[in-house]
């Protein structure tokens, strides 16, 4: 974070820099446009080279005529005239000495416009530094323009994550309204937790009372105990399904979650600058924080009940496997029964025929005997089964 905030602390440096770059350029610009005009600033010094060159050597030859003046005009002054061609002469120096006058003038004017273009030419020599100044920043000025745009992209990629953030949020919303929906499932599921402990405290009771009362249930109320007991288990592993696929699509929403904070974290850290954005988005990496930690905590106990469901579950299949060996048994006990009272009985039919058919006191006899043989068998047995149904 801190490398981020140096990182724009330099940027903004940089823009700053940039700025008083501007500044100096405007004001080198305007230097130049005082000084030039339009013109570039070498072209206006090698003008000026050119004109200063032009004007010394119309000063050099101006002074050459006054020395040629100077040479010849004491001689007109040291006699009079002899002929017509001295009087001639004495008018073509005059006229010299006319035009000398004016070359007198001629040459201040030459030297002073030399001092002028020469402090000027000074001065503009002076701006060279300007000038190549100048001429830097417009080479810069190419890759400054190409910087901003690359800055103006920039900006509008990160308007445009930040809206992915907002609509991300408003998605976090829901999930977090579904949050506290499960919350509200696994409240249930504690309540149907608290109705398996109450079933199972009624069973243990009920077997109590059973022990001690020495009840004598028949097969079919067996049968049904243990349709009850199989329908309970049969809603355990509902249950203890139900419970892990939450568990899981937890974990796999506390894995989404985590991963999302994880992009906010970044792009919290890249939106810094932005002081309102960079608070509003603390908060909410907060408050995700802290419910991926409830969601942790509610994976742990979803843990916690699975493996109890899954103990009692276990406990439930042993006791209907137990109840079920114990109905077989009675069952097959009851079949023997039923199979050897038919024989007794088919017996009993056979030798009334024979004594019908017969007509012999010693068939009656023997009859008798195995009749009170067969009432015999048949209490027992009938002991036998009430010690059966007594046992179930």
């Amino acid at each position: 974070l801190d490398d981020l905030i140096k990182n724009k602390t330099d940027e903004l440096k940089q823009v700053e820099s940039e700025n008083e770059k501007y500044r100096h350029n405007k004001e080198h610009r305007k230097k130049l446009n005082t000084a030039c005009g339009d013109r570039d600033l070498p072209d206006v010094i090698i003008g000026l080279e050119r004109e200063l060159n032009d004007m010394r050597e119309e000063l050099a030859n101006a002074s050459s005529s006054s020395d040629i003046y100077n040479k010849f005009v004491i001689s007109v002054c040291d006699r009079s005239f002899e002929n017509d061609d001295e009087f001639k002469n004495f008018l073509k120096k005059i006229k010299d000495l006319a035009a000398s006058v004016s070359i007198t003038e001629k040459i201040t004017d030459l030297e002073r416009q030399i001092r002028d273009t020469d402090a000027r030419l000074k001065r503009l020599r002076e701006l060279q530094s300007v000038w190549n100044a100048v001429n830097r920043f417009h080479s810069d000025l190419s890759d400054l323009e190409r910087q901003i745009e690359e800055l103006q992209n920039k900006k509008a990629e990160t308007d445009t994550t930040l809206e992915d953030i907002y609509v991300n949020l408003a998605g976090i919303q829901v999930e977090i309204s579904n949050t506290t929906k499960l919350r509200r499932d696994t409240d249930k599921i504690n309540i149907w937790h608290r109705e398996l402990e109450t079933i199972k405290s009624d069973i243990y009771y009920t077997e109590d009372e059973l022990s001690n009362s020495g009840s004598t249930r028949t097969v079919e109320d067996c049968t049904n105990e243990r349709d009850t007991l199989q329908d309970e288990a049969k809603k355990l592993r509902r249950d203890i399904a139900n419970i892990t696929q939450m568990k899981e699509a937890r974990l796999k929403e506390l894995n989404t979650r985590s991963e999302k904070v994880g992009r906010l974290k970044l792009e919290l850290q890249s939106k810094k600058n932005d002081k309102e954005n960079y608070n509003s988005l603390q908060k909410e990496i907060t408050s995700l924080d802290e419910e991926t930690k409830k969601y942790e905590d509610n994976v742990k106990i979803f843990d916690a009940q699975i493996l109890e469901l899954t103990s009692k579950l276990r406990e439930t299949e042993i006791e209907i496997n137990e109840f079920w060996q114990k109905k077989t048994e009675a069952e097959m006990a009851t079949i023997n029964y039923l199979t050897e009272t038919q024989k007794q009985s088919e017996r009993f039919f056979s030798l009334d025929r024979k004594f019908n058919h017969g007509n012999s006191k010693e068939r009656l006899a023997e009859c008798n005997d195995q009749i009170e043989k067969l009432d015999q068998k048949i209490a027992t047995k009938n002991a036998a089964s009430e010690n059966s149904a007594k046992q179930l």
